[in-house]
């Protein structure tokens, strides 16, 4: 069972990945962790009169080393403040980035969090339930087309790749001069497909690559025949 909670208007919602992280080096100012951090901004936006928050809750996410955060305000805040909060309190970036670009598009819910457990000792209910028990992954929603979550299809709003483009494949480097910098450098793409890939399998990504990238794209096949 999957519980999805929308943020509500007195509300923020992080999604902590790799909480335990370090996010600057060891000796240097500032937080070490992104769990920490996230506790040092909360006390300064707190101390400052910035928030007035009434009550924080703290989970383990569905994996490892992630936790979802839960801060209640005493007062509503606009979406757009709610969302530049989340992403100042160190929430994940593919997750801030996209919830930010949901509200530029008007979609709504712009910012939720799905878990596979309610929220302990919270102050309300999820606003929804799906049978599901594996992680949505955005490729194999789509790829099941109108037989997916009817709860993903109904609150996601966008997923990333219509909202950012596909996840880029492994490439290699290329340097860009200073100056005017030529498009077609912008737009290679040197895909190295690894083991355990087929030379089969490579061979179908190079058609996939050459109508996304046309002539900037070559393929690098590494792994067995």
């Amino acid at each position: 069972m999957a519980y999805w909670y929308l943020r509500h208007e007195r509300e923020l919602l992080l999604d902590l990945d790799f909480a335990t992280k370090h996010v600057k080096r060891p000796g240097s100012k500032g937080p070490q962790t992104r769990s920490e951090g996230f506790r040092q901004r909360l006390q300064t936006a707190i101390r400052e009169g910035l928030l007035d928050v009434e009550a924080v809750w703290k989970s383990e996410s569905n994996t490892e080393r992630k936790y979802h955060v839960a801060v209640l305000l005493k007062k509503p805040v606009s979406e757009l403040e709610a969302l530049i909060w989340q992403f100042h309190f160190f929430s994940d970036l593919l997750r801030s980035k996209s919830d930010l670009m949901r509200y530029a598009q008007g979609i709504k819910p712009a910012s939720l969090l799905i878990r596979n457990a309610k929220f302990p000792q919270f102050w309300r209910e999820p606003d929804a339930q799906c049978p599901c028990v594996k992680k949505h992954d955005t490729a194999k929603m789509m790829e099941l087309g109108e037989s997916a979550c009817d709860v993903w299809k109904r609150l996601r709003g966008a997923n990333p790749w219509s909202l950012f483009g596909r996840t880029a494949d492994v490439q290699r480097y290329v340097i860009l001069p200073t100056g005017s910098v030529p498009l077609e450098l912008i737009l290679r793409r040197d895909v190295v497909v690894d083991a355990p890939q087929s030379k089969a399998k490579a061979e179908v990504i190079l058609r996939s690559e050459v109508k996304h990238s046309g002539k900037y794209c070559t393929v690098q096949w590494k792994g067995k025949k």
